[in-house]
């Protein structure tokens, strides 16, 4: 962990502009430059930097946000990535109502020397969600984001494809309304919305089974330069497609709200 807290250190240092510098990361086990691109260039006329932060592990995380707290850098916030969404529940003191219903969270800033936790992901989830008109809901994952897409859409028939046994249990029990994907019978499914919670770009066992002529709207959550298997399926047969990139941005809106202290 004493590695990490150099490179974060040397990284504020370098990239300072004064000792009023408010810092920003995206921290994840695999962060991308997207966040630092938008927002460096956003905060070009502001006292801000952001930057993207790998943590590999969970012990590394947790000594991290005790670092932030330290407030030994002028911390502002924090874009909270894979697989840290749920394990930040456990370090703030102050939780929006979104993250109290989801029990996770994508956002967290410094105020009163305090971290506060919030859910953009739910905003944008339910702003998308008004454009489901459908009752049967196919969800590929069973993650964070899964259970975010689960509390909106909870009077929806859902069904969950994942391939651990352990996670869908745990799902199961705080939405006991939820079912299994169950490949004999997914074609019995009419008028769905498929919605994929994972960074999977490419073809999965899943798709082999359903038929795609039935399909009224995809979200894809996967990010991607290039088109993913799920948007050649929706071109193929002509079915509404919402990409990884629009979900990013819708939830980016908000949580660029948080970071400026503006009204939601």
């Amino acid at each position: 962990m004493a590695g990490v807290m150099e490179r974060l250190i040397l990284n504020t240092k370098i990239n300072f502009l004064n000792i009023k510098t408010k810092i920003f990361f995206s921290i994840s086990n695999n962060p991308s430059n997207r966040g630092a691109e938008f927002y460096n260039k956003y905060f070009k006329k502001k006292n801000y930097i952001y930057l993207p932060l790998k943590i590999k592990n969970k012990i590394m995380f947790k000594y991290l946000v005790f670092f932030l707290k330290k407030n030994i850098i002028n911390f502002g916030g924090a874009s909270i990535s894979m697989p840290y969404k749920e394990e930040i529940i456990k370090y703030v003191v102050k939780k929006d109502t979104l993250v109290q219903v989801t029990q996770n969270a994508n956002t967290i800033i410094l105020k009163k020397k305090k971290l506060v936790a919030f859910n953009t992901d739910f905003l944008a989830v339910k702003k998308i969600s008004k454009k489901i008109i459908s009752n049967n809901i196919i969800i590929i994952g069973a993650g964070a984001l899964a259970t975010t897409f689960l509390t909106v859409l909870k009077r929806k028939k859902i069904f969950v494809y994942n391939r651990s046994r352990e996670r869908f249990a745990k799902l199961n029990k705080r939405f006991v309304k939820i079912e299994k994907i169950n490949y004999d019978k997914i074609n019995e499914i009419q008028d769905f919305v498929i919605i994929n919670t994972t960074p999977c770009l490419n073809k999965i066992k899943l798709y082999n089974y359903i038929d795609f002529n039935k399909a009224r709207l995809i979200i894809d959550c996967a990010i991607s330069s290039k088109k993913t298997f799920l948007n050649k399926l929706a071109e193929k047969f002509f079915v509404n497609y919402i990409n990884g990139t629009y979900f990013y941005n819708l939830q980016r809106f908000f949580q660029k709200k948080i970071y400026l202290n503006e009204k939601l």
